[in-house]
């Protein structure tokens, strides 16, 4: 999966404000996590919709995928082992099997109705996501302030200013041509599928597939 880092971004988002209704969980919280456990969907498990490293297990009501990963025994030595991890179709459902996931275990539940990103932030490194210390304000100060991700949380908070609604809501990405750009490389970059090409070139109503460095183009969202 080769996916634009902005669309990355704004699909997450879109999948997290849709469930909020059902999970209470903060949108900003579950973007960021997502950006950085999967470097911005560019991980192995990212075509898998699998974001956030989690294993397989059989309750987990999803399919399966086989990775060699690292694993310390108790001794402290590093073994290789193959390890089921979980797959999913879609970013919905990506997000949906995180919320089951953390929402399942007890020691998460303080996430559930927090509303505040910075604090959202901080609990889920304490209730035991990550072993680094720095874990929870690495997901605020690098991904929710300079990523502007707490406009997300004002939308499903019913606190958003008209320029939330209107930036968010935008049925298109915008995207400036670069040296070497394609029109099929282009929707590679945000669909992963270059046959969406054509996609993009009704959009802009373009009359010819020949595009130049620095031209703004529409990129339709939900295709």
């Amino acid at each position: 999966m080769s996916i634009d880092r902005d669309y990355f971004i704004k699909k997450i988002a879109q999948a997290s404000m849709d469930l909020y209704s059902e999970y209470k969980i903060l949108p900003s919280l579950t973007i960021a996590q997502a950006c950085k456990e999967s470097r911005y969907g560019t991980c192995a498990l990212s075509p898998y919709f699998n974001f956030f490293g989690m294993k397989w297990t059989k309750t987990c009501g999803c399919e399966y995928v086989s990775f060699k990963t690292k694993e310390q025994k108790e001794n402290g030595e590093l073994v290789t082992i193959v390890a089921k991890f979980r797959k999913y179709k879609s970013f919905e459902d990506g997000i949906k099997g995180y919320y089951d996931f953390i929402t399942g275990y007890k020691r998460y539940k303080n996430l559930i109705g927090e509303t505040d990103s910075y604090t959202a932030c901080k609990k889920i490194h304490e209730d035991g996501w990550a072993t680094s210390k720095t874990y929870g304000e690495s997901l605020y100060k690098d991904y929710v302030v300079p990523l502007g991700l707490e406009k997300y949380d004002r939308i499903v908070l019913g606190t958003s200013s008209i320029e939330d609604y209107v930036e968010v809501n935008k049925k298109y990405d915008e995207y400036v041509v670069k040296k070497n750009d394609t029109l099929w490389g282009i929707a590679v970059k945000f669909y992963g599928a270059g046959v969406k090409w054509r996609k993009i070139y009704d959009y802009n109503k373009l009359k010819s597939t020949v595009i130049k460095v620095g031209q703004s183009l529409k990129i339709p969202k939900g295709v």
